[in-house]
C-alpha cells in the first residue's frame, strides 16, 4: 500500500531481486539499499531524500506566496447574495471615476477587500494601493506620516500620500483621525494639493481617496466628534457593506473558500462541511462577520 506521509523512507534489504525493488518504489519508498552497503551509500541516500524534501518545501512556499500575491493583486468580493451583488454593481460604476468613496459597515464585513476590488477594476490598478489605519496616526507624528516633511537639513521625507500618488490612499477607521489632520485632509480634498510639513510650496496630487468606518460617521459629525465639512467631502458616494448574517448562503461559500485556503497552507486536504455544520453556520449571528468566520475555520 502507499506509504503516504512516510514517502521519505529508505528501505534496506538483503533481497536483491528486481521484483522487490520495483514493489518498494511503487509503494512510495524514496530509495532502496541492498545489503551489504557502504556508509557513503547511506549518507548519499539520506542527502538525496533531504534535497527532494527541501525542494518540495520550497516549491510549496513559492506556490503559497504566489497565491497570496495573486489574491492581493486580484481581490474580489465572494458571494452570490442579493446584498453583495448590489455592492458589486455599484463598484463597477465607481471604477470609471475618481470620486472619493466611503465604505461603511460593521467591523469584519470586508470594507478593505471591497476597496481593493474597486482599485483592481479601475484604470489605476497598476498603481499603488496604500492602506493606512487612522487609529495608528498620533497627533504628534501623524501629519508627518501622511503628508511627508522637509527635514532639518533640507532632505525630503516622503509621506504616504506621495507614496500612493497616481493610485489610491485608503484610510481605514477614518473616525479615529486626529483633529489637526482632519483639517489638513479637508484642504487636500478641496483642490488635490498638499504641502509637506515645513515645505514652502504645495505639491499636486493625482490620487483617489477611499475611506472606511465601522461607526455612524454622520452621527459622529453631528455630535461634534468629527468635522462635518470633512464628512461631506468624504461621503460623496457611500458603499454600505452588508453584515454576514444578511448574506444567506454566502456564509457557506465563504466557509468553503477559507477551508480550501487554510488547508492548502497546512498542506492538508480540505474537509467537507457536513449538513449539520452547514445548518449551524447559517444559524449563527456572526457579530464579527467575515473575520469571525475565517478565524473560526482556522481554529477548527
Amino acid at each position: 500500500r502507499k506509504l503516504g506521509l512516510f514517502s521519505d523512507a529508505i528501505m534496506m534489504t538483503a533481497y536483491a531481486d528486481v521484483e522487490t525493488a520495483v514493489l518498494a518504489l511503487r509503494t512510495g519508498v524514496a530509495d532502496f539499499l541492498i545489503k551489504p552497503f557502504r556508509a557513503s551509500q547511506v549518507v548519499n541516500a539520506i542527502a538525496s531524500v533531504l534535497d527532494k524534501k527541501y525542494l518540495r518545501r520550497d516549491n510549496d512556499l513559492l506556490r503559497y506566496a504566489l497565491a497570496a500575491e495573486t489574491q492581493q493583486n486580484n481581490p474580489r468580493l465572494l458571494g452570490t447574495s442579493v446584498a453583495i451583488a448590489g455592492v458589486s454593481d455599484l463598484l463597477k460604476k465607481l471604477a470609471v471615476v475618481k470620486t472619493p468613496v466611503l465604505f461603511k459597515g460593521e467591523s469584519g464585513t470586508g470594507k478593505e477587500i471591497a476597496a481593493r476590488t474597486l482599485h483592481a477594476m479601475s484604470d489605476r490598478r497598476a498603481k499603488p494601493f496604500v492602506a493606512v489605519n487612522c487609529a495608528t496616526l498620533s497627533v504628534e507624528n501623524g501629519a508627518d506620516q501622511l503628508f511627508g516633511k522637509i527635514g532639518p537639513t533640507g532632505e525630503v521625507q516622503e509621506g504616504l500620500m506621495q507614496l500612493a500618488n497616481g493610485g489610491v490612499l485608503f484610510l481605514d477607521e477614518v473616525a479615529e483621525l486626529p483633529d489637526p489632520i482632519q483639517a489638513m485632509l479637508l484642504r487636500v480634498l478641496e483642490d488635490y494639493k498638499m504641502r509637506p510639513i515645513s515645505a514652502a510650496r504645495d505639491v499636486a496630487l493625482d490620487l483617489r481617496f477611499m475611506f472606511a468606518t465601522n461607526v455612524d460617521l454622520e452621527q459622529t459629525a453631528s455630535d461634534g466628534k468629527f468635522r462635518r465639512d470633512l464628512f461631506h467631502r468624504m461621503n460623496i458616494v457611500g458603499v454600505k457593506m452588508p453584515p454576514l448574517r444578511e448574506r444567506g448562503d454566502d456564509i457557506i461559500l465563504l466557509a468553503e473558500y477559507f477551508l480550501k485556503e487554510l488547508s492548502a497552507r497546512a498542506r492538508r486536504k480540505a474537509p467537507k462541511i457536513s449538513a449539520s455544520a452547514r445548518k449551524r453556520l447559517l444559524n449563527l449571528s456572526w457579530p464579527g462577520n467575515i473575520r469571525e468566520l475565517r478565524n473560526m475555520i482556522e481554529r477548527i
